[in-house]
C-alpha cells in the first residue's frame, strides 16, 4: 500500500465514520473506482483505533465527567453518570450479539456494490424523515431501557454496509424523544464500546501482521483518519441540532442512484 493510498483511505475513514453518510459504502466505492485493493486486517484495525481515539479527544470533558461521578454511585435513575454507563451496557448488547452471528455473512454483502448503495439510498430515506422529528425531550435521566435498546438495534442493523452507523443511532435516538445534543452524544458513546470490542476481537490476528516497513503507511493512515475524524464530529453536532440532516439524506440518495446507473 501507498503512502497517498493510505492517506485517503485514512480520510474517507474518518470524515464518513461519523458523518451519517456510511463509512462502508464510501470505502467499498473508493477501493472499486480507485483501484484501492481492500485494505489489510491490520490497517482496518489502525483506522478504525484512530477513529475511536477521535471520540475520546472530542467528548474528553464530557467522558472525564461521567467517569468521576461514577464514583458517587448513587443508582441509575439519579446518578447521571451511571445512567450513561448502564444504558451503554443495554445498548451494546445487540451488537455484540448479532456482530459475532452474522460477521461472515455481512462481509460477503460488501463485494455487492449494487446492495450497498440500496442501503445507502435507505439511509437518506431515514435521515430525510428523522430530521422532521421534533418531539425531543429526554435527558438523561428520563432515557430508559427500552430506548437503549432501540437505537442499540439500530446500531446492530448498521452493521450493514451502506447503512450509517451515526446516522441510524440518532435518527432513532431522536424517535426515542432523546434531546439534539444528547441524542449525538449517546450515539457516540455508543460507538466506543463497539469499536473498542471489534479492535480487541481483531487483535490477536494483527499483531503478527505489523511489520516496520508497514507501519509508517499504517500510521499516516491513522492520523488522517483522526484529524478528519475530529473534525466531522463538529460537523455531525452543527448539523443535527439545527435539524439540517436532510441535506446528509440529499447527498446519500443521489450518490446511491449515481452508482447504482452506473451499474445497471
Amino acid at each position: 500500500m501507498s503512502l497517498t493510498r493510505a492517506v485517503i483511505l485514512g480520510l474517507v475513514q474518518g470524515i464518513t465514520e461519523f458523518l451519517p453518510i456510511s463509512s462502508s459504502a464510501h470505502l467499498t466505492y473508493f477501493q472499486k473506482y480507485l483501484g484501492i485493493d481492500k485494505p489489510q486486517l491490520s490497517f482496518t484495525v489502525f483506522l478504525h483505533f484512530a477513529t475511536l481515539l477521535a471520540i475520546l479527544l472530542f467528548f474528553r470533558k464530557d467522558l472525564w465527567e461521567i467517569l468521576k461521578g461514577f464514583r458517587n454511585i448513587k443508582g441509575p435513575k439519579t446518578n447521571p453518570s451511571t445512567r450513561i454507563l448502564f444504558l451503554l451496557v443495554i445498548g451494546s448488547l445487540p451488537i455484540a450479539i448479532l456482530g459475532i452471528l452474522l460477521k461472515d455473512k455481512i462481509e460477503l454483502i460488501f463485494s455487492n456494490i449494487e446492495l450497498v448503495s440500496l442501503f445507502l439510498i435507505l439511509t437518506g430515506i431515514l435521515l430525510y424523515f428523522g430530521n422532521r422529528i421534533r418531539n425531543v425531550h429526554k435527558g438523561v435521566l428520563e432515557t430508559g431501557i427500552v430506548d437503549a435498546l432501540i437505537i442499540g438495534l439500530a446500531q446492530a442493523f448498521a452493521i450493514l454496509p451502506g447503512i450509517s452507523r451515526s446516522g441510524v443511532t440518532i435518527i432513532f435516538a431522536l424517535f426515542c424523544g432523546l434531546q439534539r445534543k444528547w441524542a449525538v452524544k449517546y450515539s457516540f458513546f455508543l460507538a466506543v464500546p463497539a469499536i473498542l470490542g471489534a479492535t480487541l476481537i481483531e487483535l490477536p490476528s494483527v499483531l503478527p501482521m505489523l511489520n516496520f516497513s508497514t507501519l509508517t503507511f499504517y500510521i499516516a493512515g491513522a492520523v488522517a483518519a483522526l484529524f478528519s475524524g475530529y473534525w466531522s464530529l463538529r460537523v455531525v453536532l452543527r448539523f443535527v441540532q439545527k435539524s439540517r440532516l436532510h441535506y446528509f439524506a440529499y447527498y446519500c440518495v443521489t450518490l446511491g442512484l449515481i452508482v447504482l446507473f452506473l451499474h445497471i
